[in-house]
């Protein structure tokens, strides 16, 4: 158990949540464009695949003292880094 927080408080945590949560990110920008080639299925299949990356990114951010703490802020935050306009090319 200290080893996890330990690894908690190393940093590796966050950015193993940011990694998940940039590829959730890029998973559900696919199934968008799977669903205009009507290809609903596997859109669907990989929009479960994104939010399930979602959840376990939730699982790696840090513990309060209080007890697991939903990270949702943290979440939030990862979120917001990944969706900035910057990292987003438009196709035309």
């Amino acid at each position: 158990m200290s080893s996890m927080t330990n690894l908690e408080h190393s940093g590796t945590a966050r950015v193993h949540a940011s990694d998940l949560v940039h590829h959730a990110r890029d998973n559900k920008r696919v199934a968008r464009e799977l669903d205009r080639l009507h290809l609903h299925d596997l859109a669907n299949e990989l929009r479960g695949f994104a939010d399930n990356q979602m959840r376990m990114a939730r699982m790696w951010l840090p513990r309060r003292r209080s007890g697991y703490s939903d990270g949702s802020w943290q979440l939030l935050r990862l979120m917001e880094k990944h969706s900035r306009p910057s990292s987003h090319r438009r196709e035309n």
